[in-house]
This record gives structure tokens, C-alpha cells and sequence, in this order.
């Protein structure tokens, strides 16, 4: 709203007003206001209001009005509440029954005095913004509008603050703007809303509008339903609407984009969605509650940015007049430089998300062009018609692993050779002027996800470079474009390509970045859609199509003839495809794309990402659906309309399936018959499959780095692993009751890591077996059965192994601590039963469990030496060591469980009991041996190993055989030639030091312990209680899981979230992990 004087009353005069007049006691606090006198008195507050000429008649409706809204909600709460209509302060009426109190301040001016209910709550600029509260925002403004729909509108001028009358106030004001690129930019957006969106306003509906819902004017509360999401850290459940002060009867769309306009600003305090993030939740929300007309769709965007260039000329305004109202300012900084990054968002690119949010087209009349397009008949493009017998699937999609093993994406040579090899054609021999290209043609799939692009410009969309400050997604994750949106055409270099359809040049290019088209061409299509079933409009006017075909990839000296403009008819040669020298360094083929809207002449400041002549053929996996309708399937351009026979149909289904594997049918299947006690990961399971070193890539491609996965102990899919096992397999698999080199020599090199004294292997498939073998020796050499075993510890699923686990048998469905186990207090330093200085009483625990138990010794002592379920917990120097000795005085056997921490993960020893200089009797290893094969293994004294050789014979039909092996060799080979042991004392130290600064910063890490690459911090409510805090854990799992980055927790309170990545991890994926954890963080203010 335009600026008004201040009332001139002293606070003192106001709570005399408040007595006088509401009854009002109490004592006055003054509330924020620039314009107005605002105060809050006990559970009340009172609003003086000075308005030109002294007219309560606005003030008065906004009463009846709120009034109005305050009645339905608590109608509403009764049998059948509306749950998105937000709270309204309550209107108090006077002592003479009014709403609206009428004084005269010390100017003499005229003023209105009314008093509302105080609500409580956080305003929404205060707090995180999630997706949750973005569109319950939307959906409860569109429950107010809908309610204030129903009013008739005032016979009175309309109200200067009409954001459908801004433009007179912008050119009124700008001259007060004094940075003239600031005024330029001004200009430039308010011309563009002038000539493109202004004509359409006189068709937009008319209500009464809030006109303000800035995020200053929303209160927002926790969820108290919200557990472990969003909900339970960033405040989603709308509280109250506030300061209905600008209340106009206008177009009704206008009311989101005012509340649009606010959102869509950075704030220093809060990490903030990118604009098209909160555009899409807002919107969403908005539609579900009072659906948007599709004209409301296309101003939507262009109307918050005119309210954002209002508001900045107003600011400029008014600091001529209050110089010192530095919260205005501010807000006006905060604008600036929003319009500045939004001006480089495309209007219709907004729409396109705005659209597809509410569940229309992304671009209008999308799909009826397609069936038009699929009915006609085309020009061939690569000069004869194209059959399904004569082409051939080129897979490039990253679940087809021949083409993963064949070569690197970014490896032009090695891929052009495995597809030369695939079609029987060789794609590095250009072929002759005017030669038909050889057949088969290779065709790449539209909508299929790739890693095969390495470039930085396939980093984010090109048409929202804000979205580069997305939080909501890492630059791994959500940002990257991976999912390919035309359909490649493989021939050799010099193939001509035509033209399908009549058509003028839009553009003609060379796009020379390593990576980018190469020479490319984009034609303009214009066509009459006659013939097309147009149901209800059946009787109106043919209706007329504009869309753009875009060819990559083409030789640039064989389009120097075309200019833009140019006509081409059908079937006309328009350019030839290049070899990798100039066609962006591609194995040769075409890349033919169809676009609907090519996001042109929209008058912004055009970018390099924007220049005429290129257009992404990539899609970001999270907008997979809105680009793939933006760009429909261009096989409508490229087969005829015989190919829709059902015989040909079949074979062309035959040779295209779709590239994607959908996640909904992968889950129902696993629901309806797999183990049902096998449970996932994240509150929305990812499906993942591929890996590669220290990444996860899910079904399209997302890339997430895996913090969790240490049974891929020297990374996913390793090549010189998956060598090892396929050469061996190609020669034998089978069991050990044959001789084999492989078996003796794996378990030489395997001993020649332990202590002298453990000198024989045995080989099973799995960390379970591997323990409960262990238990069988230990229980075999002494003849005893009682196990120490310490708190919260897990050592595997066998039933024996769980009497040994208290993670398992003291939880959700366990039966507590079998009479043959004695359960160790956990050695936890930080948080146990002795802490700091006191830790070394847990040793004098266990001496003392141990002199107490000489009616049933035990027959053995498992221990993790860093426990990882019981919470990454790392016991006190001589814990284990003197432990060891302890329990073996007592006649019993030590087995170090190094299941999770072996194999040079700890950094500093190649297992985890040397760090304590512990000397086990039994030692296991099991996941990280194979490298995510089933590989196992148990290491045991010569004299041990004799007493369990009895006679019966223990025979394991997998373990040791020789492709497990050959395995397990190969995973020492990498672990040795590649350093990696050192490598994981190193990156771990440095991401241990990373740990410890930012809890520095977050007093809810209350601590952060490990050793080598076994990390962990434990989260806290109260760092001095040291109270544990599970629903923080599990929200930064799953909020870095949205980031690309996945973690886990562990502990018996599920508060420690843990860190074992694969070995091979860079440093910038564990730097950028903990950047990625502090502004998690701090987006919940912690």
C-alpha cells in the first residue's frame, strides 16, 4: 500500500483510547508498523489508523470483512471444518457496538480506532520455508479468496494499492530510484508487463482480494503431527492471516502473485527455495483449493514481478521522506536483488511450471500437435523412410551395462567403437556426397536418463540459473540434467538430413562447446491442425500450431546457405552431420528435437544460456514430466503413419521399450512378495540402479553420494573387481572339495594382515556366518556357552547371533538377554553410564562382571572395536586391550568383530583392534572383503581351529570358492595399489576436523568420535543433559538425502548419524556433505 501519515498520538493518548472506548486494560506494547499506530494490550491489539481526508469507509468494510472471515472459520470448525481457511484475528467491537471508533489526533487529522484478537505464532519471514508450508500458504489464501469471493464489490474509486493499477504508480515514482541501472531494469520489466500481459487483465475474474499476504502478514506453528520431516523443524501449519488493511476488489489472481512476490526473496536468515521451487509448491497448494483459470496461469509470474518493481519505487519513494526507516530498506534490498536474478527467468518458463503444477499442459494444445503430427505424413529425415527392421537400439542409458563396461561417456573414440561394433557400421567413415547412409540407423531413446553428460552446462536448466541456489537439491541430485530429450539418430559423418516439414529457419548456429550441438539448426514450424478431433469445438475455426524442430550435431560448413528466415520446403536437404571435430566432440549422429515453445521474444536480457540458436536437450531429473511435455516425442516428426499398423506398431514397441524404470510398480512388487520385514531406507525409498566409485545414481540418473555403503569398501562397480569376477567366472565356479590355487593364496594374504599367532581362515559368505562360526569355535575349544557381550551391539540375523545382539534383542520385537549372555554396560565416553575421565571404569565393570561369574565362565568375549549400531562409539583407550587379557585370564576367547571396520577403513591399522592394541583370538570379517559380493571371512589360532576339526566336518558350499577369490583379491589389490588405506587416515582426519568446527557452531552436535573413514556425531536437544535427539537425526537424514547426499543413523536411541562411505570418496564430496549438514542446520535455526 502507498505510504500514509502517521497518526500523531502518543502511546500514552492510545491506551486511554483503548479503555475508553474497547475496555481494553493492560500495558501497551508498540507492535511494528510505518504507517499506522499499533499496539498490543493483554490479549488485544489496537490499530489507529490516519487515512487521507479522514474516511474510515475502507477501515470500516475491512472489519465487516475479516468479521465475515473470522464467523465462517468457526462455523466451519464444527461438523465439517474447512482445514485450509487460516484463523483471522477476531474483530472486538466497541462499547457503543462498532467496529471502527472514530478520534482526532494532535494534527487534527481524522482517525479510525479498531481492536482484533491477538494470534499466536511465528511470522512466516521469520522462520524455514519447506514445501509443506509453501503449499498449505497457497491453499489457505485460496480458501480466504474463495470466501471473499462471495462479497459484492464497494461502489467506490479504486484503491491506489490495485496491483492491476501499478503501472501509473512505477512510472509515477521511478524518478526517486536513484542507481540508473536499477531504473533501467525497472523500465525494462515494466515495459515488458505493458506490451505482453497488461491486454489480458480485462479478463481475469474480479473479487475482494487480501492484497497483502506478504510473508510478514503470516503466522505459522509447528506441526504437531510432523515426526522426522519438515514438519517437526520448519513451522508448516498456517496460524493466522494478519493486517487485512489492503483489502481491493481486483483481478483475484493478483492476491497469489502479491504473496508469490515475497516469497520469491532471499533472506540472509533462511536458506530459500529457488523461484521455481516455491512457485511450484505455492501454486500447487493454491489450485488444489480454488483452481486457477489457465489465462491466471500466464500472468501469475509477471504480476509478482510488477508488485516486486512497485514495491522498490515505493521504497525509493519513501526514503526520501522517512530516511530512517531502515526495515523498509531492507525489505526494498532484498527485491532488488530478486528482480535482478529474476529477470533472467523466462515469463513462459515460470508458466510452464505454474501449468504443470495445477495439472494442465505444460504448453497449451501439446498433445493434440502430436496427434496431428503422428496422422501426417513427413519427409524422411535421413533420406528413406524409417523401418524397424533396418534400425537398431543404441542403449546409452545408465542401466545398460555393456555400454557401461564398453567405455566412459565422455570417451568419444571408445564410444563410437562399441557402436560401430553394435551396427555393423562404422560411424567414423564419412561417407560420400549424396550417399544414402548405411543401414541399420542406431536410434538413442527420448526420455532416457544418461551419464553421459559431462559437461558444466549440463549442471542446471539453463533458463533458471537462480535454480543454482536451490536447496532444496544439490547440484548432484536435482540440478543435474540427465534425462535426454529428443531421439539421436546414428549414421556417419556426412549423412544428409532433411527437412520433415515445411518450415522457415529460426536460427543457424554453431554451438562449438565441448559437449554442445556442434552446427545446429532450429526450424519453425506452422501449421493448420485440420483433421483433428476437437470434441466441443468441433464447429469452431481450424485451429493453428506454432512449434520448432531442432537439428544437432550437423557439420557448420554444410549450413552455410541457410540464414533465418529462409524458407525449406519438405524433404530439403538442410545440413549434414559432423564428424566429432566440430560437432561438440559426439560420437556422429543427429539429435532431432521437438519443441513447442522455444521460450523466445520475451523481451528480458538474454544470456549466454538464451542465445538464439541453442536450446536444452537435456532434461533435470525432478522435471522430468514438465520438460518431456515441453518436448514431446519427436518420433511423430521422424515415422509415417503407416507405422501405427498394429504390425509395425508391435515391432517398433519391440525394438523402443521405454527407457525408464518406473519406481511405483518396483515397490508394489516388493510390497506384495518379498520379505516384508526387510525395510527401506527414507520415508520416500529411492530406486537405485547404478553405482560408481563413492556415487548412487536412482532410475534417472540423480547422482547422490553415498556416505553409508562400506560394504563397497573401494567403491561401487570397481573396475578392476568386476574384471576379476568375470574372468574368473567365464573360467570355473565351484566348491572347495576340489583343489584350487585361489583359496590358499587369497587366505596367505589375508593372514599376512593379522597378528602372527592367528595363522587359519575359514571362508563364508557373509558378516553373520563369519560370527556365528566364530561363536562355534569359541564354544567348541572350551566347552562353555556364556558369551560376554556389551550393550547395544549387532553381530548378525543367525538366532545365535542375536542372543549376542542387545541392538536387536532389547528392541522392538525382541525377547531381552538370553540366561547365557551377560550384557557389557556400552563403553560410550560421551553418554554412558561413565563419562570422560571416568571411562576406564568400564574395564573395572567388566573385571568385576568376569569375577562373578565362576559358576559359568564364559566361553567367549564379541566385541566391535568401534561399535557401529550401538552409535559409532569408539570405548576408551585399553578398553578392549586390557579386556582381551582380562577375559582370556577367565578361561574364555576374544573375537573382534570386524565385520564393519576391517580392511584398512580406520586409516591409522589395517583393523580396528590394533588401534587399541588389542590381540583377539577370533577375528571376523565380512563386508567390506567382497566389495558388496557374498564373501566372508574367520581368522583363528592353529590350536583353536584343530579343537573344532572333531569329525564333523564343517562345509561350506560357497565359501571360498574360486570366484569369490578371485574377488577378494582384487578388492586387496585396489585397497594396496590405490593407497587407499592411507587415503581413508587422511580424508578421514580432515572430515573429523570438519565435524568438530561445525559443532562448534551447532550446539545440537554434542559429539563427533570415530576413527579413519567410521565416523559419527550425536545429535542432542540439550547439549548440557546431553539428551538424545532421534527426530533431529532421522530430519538431517532425510533432509541431506533430498540434497543428494546419503547418510543414516544408528544407536539405541537412533540419534548418531553415521559416516562409512566407500574408501574412494573424493574430499569435495565429504566438504560438501558438511556444508551441506550446516545449512540444514541452519535452516531450522539450530
Amino acid at each position: 500500500m502507498p505510504a500514509r501519515d502517521r497518526p500523531e498520538l502518543t502511546v500514552d493518548q492510545v491506551a486511554a483510547i483503548a479503555r475508553e472506548r474497547f475496555a481494553l486494560e493492560g500495558s501497551p506494547r508498540p507492535l511494528p508498523s510505518t504507517d499506522d499506530l499499533v499496539l498490543r494490550i493483554g490479549d488485544a491489539v489496537l490499530k489507529v489508523v490516519a487515512p487521507p481526508g479522514g474516511d474510515l469507509e475502507a477501515l470500516e468494510r475491512e472489519c465487516e470483512l475479516m468479521s465475515a472471515l473470522h464467523a465462517r472459520r468457526e462455523r466451519s470448525a464444527g461438523a465439517r471444518p474447512d482445514p485450509d481457511l487460516p484463523p483471522v484475528p477476531e474483530v472486538r467491537r466497541s462499547l457503543a457496538g462498532s467496529f471502527v471508533e472514530a478520534v482526532v489526533d494532535d494534527a487534527g487529522r481524522r482517525c479510525g480506532v479498531r481492536a482484533i484478537a491477538w494470534l499466536e505464532g511465528d511470522r512466516l519471514s521469520s522462520r524455514p520455508q519447506g514445501p509443506l508450508v509453501l503449499e498449505r500458504l497457497g491453499a489457505a489464501l485460496a480458501a480466504v479468496d474463495d470466501a471473499l469471493s462471495t462479497h459484492p464489490p464497494a461502489a467506490v474509486a479504486h484503491a491506489p494499492w490495485d496491483l492491476l493499477r501499478a503501472t501509473e504508480a512505477i512510472n509515477a515514482k521511478l524518478g526517486a530510484v536513484r542507481d540508473p541501472g536499477r531504473c533501467r531494469l525497472v523500465e525494462r520489466l515494466t515495459e515488458r508487463f505493458v506490451l505482453a500481459y497488461e491486454p489480458l487483465c480485462d479478463r481475469l475474474r474480479r473479487g475482494w482480494i487480501h492484497g497483502d499476504a506478504n510473508d510478514d502478514n503470516v503466522l505459522v506453528t509447528a506441526d504437531p503431527e510432523g515426526v522426522a520431516s519438515e514438519e517437526a523443524f520448519r513451522p508448516s501449519r498456517i496460524a493466522g492471516l494478519l493486517d487485512f488493511g489492503d483489502l481491493v476488489h481486483s483481478a483475484t489472481v493478483c492476491d497469489p502473485a502479491i504473496a508469490l512476490a515475497y516469497l520469491l526473496l532471499d533472506d540472509p536468515r533462511h536458506r530459500r527455495a529457488a523461484p521455481l521451487v516455491v512457485l511450484d509448491h505455492f501454486t500447487r497448494g493454491y489450485h488444489r483449493r480454488l483452481p486457477f483459470e489457465e489465462i491466471e496461469l500466464e500472468v501469475l509470474f509477471p504480476l509478482a514481478l510488477h508488485r516486486l518493481c512497485a514495491s522498490v519505487v515505493e521504497a525509493a519513494e519513501a526514503a526520501r521522506r522517512l530516511p530512517d526507516d531502515e526495515a523498509r530498506q531492507v525489505t526494498a534490498e532484498r527485491a532488488w536483488e530478486a528482480l535482478a536474478r529474476l529477470e533472467r527467468l523466462h515469463p513462459r518458463r515460470a508458466e510452464w511450471t505454474a501449468r504443470h503444477a495445477c495439472g494442465y499442459e505444460t504448453v497449451a494444445g501439446g498433445r493434440r500437435l502430436v496427434g496431428w503430427l503422428r496422422q501426417r505424413q513427413k519427409a524422411p529425415v535421413l533420406g528413406a523412410p524409417l523401418r524397424p527392421e533396418q534400425t537398431r537400439l543404441l542403449d546409452l542409458s545408465l542401466t545398460n551395462p555393456d555400454f557401461a563396461l564398453a567405455a566412459r561417456p565422455d570417451d568419444e573414440p571408445a564410444v563410437t567403437a562399441w557402436a560401430s561394433e553394435l551396427l555393423g557400421v562404422d560411424l567414423g567413415a564419412e561417407i560420400s556426397d549424396r550417399a544414402a547412409p548405411p543401414r541399420p540407423i542406431g536410434w538413442g531413446r527420448w526420455d532416457e536418463p544418461r551419464l553421459v553428460y559431462a559437461g558444466e552446462q549440463f549442471g542446471a536448466d539453463p533458463f533458471a540459473r537462480v535454480a543454482a541456489r536451490l536447496p532444496d537439491a544439490a547440484p548432484t541430485a536435482e540440478q543435474q540434467r540427465t534425462v535426454h530429450l529428443g531421439i539421436d539418430l546414428f549414421a556417419p559423418p556426412g549423412a544428409a538430413v532433411h527437412a520433415p516439414l515445411d518450415a522457415v529457419v529460426w536460427s543457424v548456429a554453431d554451438n562449438d562447446e565441448p559437449f554442445d550441438y556442434g552446427g545446429t539448426v532450429i526450424l519453425e514450424h506452422r501449421v493448420a491442425l485440420e483433421g483433428v478431433d476437437q470434441g466441443d469445438e468441433a464447429e469452431a475455426a481450424v485451429p493453428q500450431a506454432r512449434f520448432f524442430s531442432l537439428y544437432g550435431h550437423l557439420d557448420p560448413a554444410s549450413l552455410q546457405r541457410w540464414r533465418p528466415g529462409a524458407e525449406v520446403r519438405a524433404g530439403e536437404e538442410i545440413g549434414r552431420l559432423g564428424d566429432p571435430s566440430c560437432n561438440g566432440n559426439w560420437t556422429p549422429h543427429l539429435h532431432l528435437q521437438l519443441i513447442l515453445d522455444l521460450l523466445e521474444d520475451d523481451g528480458a536480457e538474454e544470456s549466454p544460456q538464451l542465445r538464439r540458436g541453442n536450446f536444452p536437450g537435456v532434461a533435470p531429473a525432478s522435471e522430468r514430466a514438465l520438460w518431456l511435455e515441453a518436448n514431446p516425442d519427436p518420433a511423430a516428426l521422424l515415422l509415417d503413419p503407416a507405422s501405427a499398423r498394429a504390425d509395425e506398431a508391435a515391432a517398433w514397441r519391440a525394438l523402443l521399450p521405454p527407457a525408464v524404470i518406473e519406481a511405483e510398480p518396483v515397490r508394489r512388487r516388493r510390497q506384495e512378495h518379498v520379505n516384508p520385514a526387510l525395510s527401506l531406507s527414507y520415508r520416500s525409498p529411492l530406486l537405485i540402479v547404478r553405482g560408481r566409485g563413492a556415487h548412487l545414481y536412482d532410475h534417472l540418473a540423480r547422482r547422490y553420494v553415498d556416505l553409508v555403503n562400506n560394504v563397497c569398501h573401494v567403491g561401487h562397480a570397481h573396475p578392476r573387481v568386476v574384471a576379476a569376477q568375470h574372468r574368473q567366472s567365464a573360467l570355473l565356479n565351484t566348491n572347495t572339495r576340489y583343489l584350487h590355487p585361489r583359496i590358499g593364496a587369497y587366505a596367505e594374504r589375508l593372514l599376512a594382515t593379522l597378528p602372527e599367532h592367528l595363522e587359519v581362515c575359514f571362508f563364508v559368505n557373509s558378516g553373520s556366518e563369519a560370527n556365528d562360526l566364530a561363536l562355534r569355535l569359541a564354544r567348541t575349544a572350551t566347552g562353555r556357552r556364556s558369551v560376554l557381550c556389551l550393550e547395544g551391539a549387532y553381530h548378525g540375523h543367525t538366532e545365535a547371533l542375536i542372543d549376542v545382539s542387545p541392538y536387536k534383542h532389547d528392541g522392538r520385537g525382541g525377547r531381552g538377554t538370553p540366561e547365557h549372555v551377560i550384557k557389557l554396560a556400552l563403553p560410550d565416553p560421551y553418554r554412558g553410564r561413565y563419562r570422560e575421565g571416568d571411562a576406564g571404569r568400564y574395564l573395572e565393570d567388566l573385571q568385576r562382571v568376569l569375577a562373578g561369574l565362576e559358576d559359568r565362565p564364559p566361553a567367549a568375549f564379541i566385541a566391535e572395536p568401534i561399535l557401529g549400531c550401538g552409535g559409532q562409539i569408539l570405548p576408551p583407550p585399553g578398553f578392549l586391550r586390557r579386556g582381551f587379557e582380562a577375559v582370556r585370564a577367565a578361561g574364555g576367547l576374544c573375537i573382534a568383530d570386524e565385520v564393519q571396520t576391517g580392511m584398512g577403513r580406520v586409516g591409522s591399522h589395517f583393523w580396528a583392534f590394533q588401534l587399541d592394541g588389542a590381540e583377539p583370538d577370533i577375528v571376523t570379517a565380512g563386508k567390506p572383503i567382497g566389495n558388496g559380493h557374498p564373501l566372508a571371512a574367520v581368522f583363528t589360532t592353529r590350536e583353536i581351529a584343530r579343537a573344532f576339526d572333531n569329525g564333523m566336518e564343517y562345509f561350506n558350499t560357497f565359501g571360498g570358492n574360486p570366484v569369490s577369490c578371485a574377488v577378494g583379491d582384487a578388492v586387496l589389490d585396489v585397497i594396496e595399489d590405490e593407497g587407499l588405506q592411507a587415503r581413508a587416515r587422511r580424508e578421514g582426519g580432515h572430515l573429523l576436523r570438519l565435524l568438530e568446527q561445525l559443532a562448534e557452531q551447532h550446539p545440537c552436535i554434542g559429539d563427533v568420535r570415530g576413527a579413519g573413514l567410521f565416523l559419527g556425531f550425536e545429535l542432542v536437544a540439550d547439549p548440557v543433559e546431553r539428551t538424545p535427539h532421534p527426530l533431529l537425526a532421522a530430519y538431517l537424514v532425510e533432509r541431506l538425502r533430498e540434497r543428494g547426499h546419503l547418510l543414516s543413523t544408528d544407536g539405541p536411541q537412533h540419534d548418531v548419524i553415521k559416516i562409512k562411505p566407500p574408501m574412494v570418496i573424493e574430499r569435495s564430496d565429504l566438504e560438501r556433505t558438511v556444508e551441506r549438514l550446516d545449512e540444514a542446520l541452519r535452516e531450522i535455526g539450530l
